[in-house]
């Protein structure tokens, strides 16, 4: 019988919370280290300069009655990358049934472009077919100028990534873009049409009899500055019910509580 004495087995000390075991207590997050907690019912208001998280549009949609049988929708928006991780939403049971459905989703708008008329802009404009454009930099001799943000204006690109083929790289967490150094290889595109909505709940109904559906997955879906986060609701018209509401909150983690 031989017996091997291993001597140079390394030792490791983790400075964490232990089980009586001594084992370490490790908590797995799904989200990015740095960031916070965030829920609301309503988006980041953007329409001054100065930003107000969680005080923009509501989640949020009512009918005065049954009549009103058209499809409603309601955007919000948010002024830096966020996390998006739990869903919720809610309803009067009386007022809602198995025939009327709601989505929930994002889109990607358009980046704001504007003619620069004297041929001195930063950016110019590939075309892609029926009526969309591709935004690619200009060393200061292009059609278009793009505002990419500056510290007395707020930027109004929407980045979409789009690894190994872009022509802009983007700080996702900083909101700053500027011409990638490696134009057609980049991380990200700017393009001037609106791209979207990709629904992450579609046509979902409201027969659950406690007016209430939530969604608690473990990983995070990530929403870009100026994304939009939207609620689609159709209400059927088949049955006089009176007036109705239905709304939603999130729970996000993004860098910025304030």
């Amino acid at each position: 019988m031989t017996t091997r004495v291993v001597s140079d087995v390394s030792k490791v000390h983790l400075d964490c919370p232990q089980e009586d075991d001594g084992k370490p207590n490790v908590t797995v997050t799904p989200f990015t280290e740095g960031l916070f907690h965030a829920e609301s019912t309503r988006g980041d208001d953007l329409d001054g300069m100065t930003i107000l998280r969680r005080e923009g549009t509501k989640l949020y949609l009512s009918w005065t009655d049954n009549d009103e049988t058209e499809t409603k929708s309601t955007w919000v928006t948010f002024h830096e990358c966020i996390e998006m991780h739990d869903g919720h939403i809610n309803w009067d049971p009386s007022d809602w049934g198995f025939a009327d459905e709601w989505s929930v989703g994002m889109r990607m708008p358009a980046t704001p472009c504007v003619a620069n008329g004297g041929g001195t802009g930063n950016a110019d404009k590939v075309p892609l077919g029926g009526g969309a454009n591709l935004i690619v930099p200009a060393a200061g001799d292009g059609d278009w100028d793009v505002e990419l943000g500056s510290e007395s204006t707020l930027p109004t690109i929407v980045a979409i990534k789009d690894a190994g083929n872009g022509y802009w790289d983007y700080d996702q967490w900083t909101d700053t873009m500027v011409p990638s150094s490696t134009p057609g290889y980049g991380d990200w595109q700017l393009f001037d049409f609106q791209m979207g909505p990709y629904w992450l709940c579609k046509n979902d109904d409201c027969g659950d009899p406690r007016g209430i559906w939530e969604l608690d997955p473990y990983k995070v879906e990530p929403i870009m500055a100026r994304w939009q986060f939207g609620l689609q609701v159709a209400r059927d018209g088949s049955a006089s019910r009176g007036a109705a509401d239905i709304g939603g909150r999130y729970i996000s983690f993004r860098e910025n509580i304030t």
